[in-house]
């Protein structure tokens, strides 16, 4: 059920962010990128980015329906876009990869991805046997998280609770809230169970950033490997 919860999370961040990463790559290289993980990674965050800036926005948009337009929207533009790039590749080129090839890049998604699972039980083992996590932490970012909900957007103020102002940074409290909205969890579980998930997500942007930098697999994936059961 938290796994469910979790990697369904994880799949609305990535169609969310799909459109953006395909804008930014037209704009700067950083952003393109034919590796399925990478993707995946750039998507999460972006697909975050793009909720805060609706919760931002004073036009009490973060809510159920604006949520779902938005997710349908990705989806199609998604889909459109996978289906051109398919027919382009089909038209202007008939060179298949060389099966060892493919099967190094298979073998290298398939350690990373496991890498990531193995580190997802990992931090979420702890909380099977629990119901509820610190009284404090877990209180405060509910009650910031509800009040998103209650607001339809970031607020400046604890209202309709508290008459005082907020000067925490908000930007995780938009996915908990977001978290809330699309799986049914009440906002507590929510903050408990999606912090796990960024947490071994650090998995993924290893990867992503030692990639980048070396190009070695030995390394990246050494990299991958200590951030799963070291740092």
């Amino acid at each position: 059920m938290i796994v469910t919860g979790l990697l369904g999370l994880m799949a609305a961040l990535i169609v969310l962010g799909e459109p953006l990463r395909i804008i930014f790559s037209r704009i700067d290289a950083f952003f393109r990128t034919s590796n399925l993980i990478e993707v995946c990674i750039l998507n999460v965050y972006l697909g975050g980015l793009i909720l805060y800036v609706l919760a931002l926005l004073p036009l009490h948009l973060f809510n159920t329906f604006a949520i779902a337009s938005l997710l349908l929207i990705s989806i199609i533009f998604s889909l459109i876009r996978f289906l051109k790039s398919t027919r382009r590749k089909q038209r202007t080129t008939n060179i298949v990869e060389e099966p060892p090839r493919r099967r190094t890049n298979m073998f290298e998604h398939v350690f990373v991805l496991g890498l990531f699972c193995v580190a997802l039980y990992i931090q979420i083992l702890p909380l099977t046997s629990l119901v509820y996590g610190s009284i404090h932490d877990t209180s405060y970012h509910s009650l910031l998280a509800e009040v998103i909900i209650e607001n339809k957007g970031i607020s400046n103020t604890l209202e309709p609770y508290l008459p005082e102002g907020i000067i925490y940074p908000q930007a995780a409290h938009v996915i908990f809230a977001f978290a809330t909205i699309l799986t049914g969890w009440i906002v507590p579980q929510s903050v408990f169970f999606v912090t796990p998930l960024f947490n071994a997500l650090t998995v993924l942007a290893a990867y992503f950033v030692a990639r980048r930098f070396w190009l070695n697999r030995v390394f990246y994936l050494g990299a991958v490997f200590i951030f799963t059961f070291v740092a």
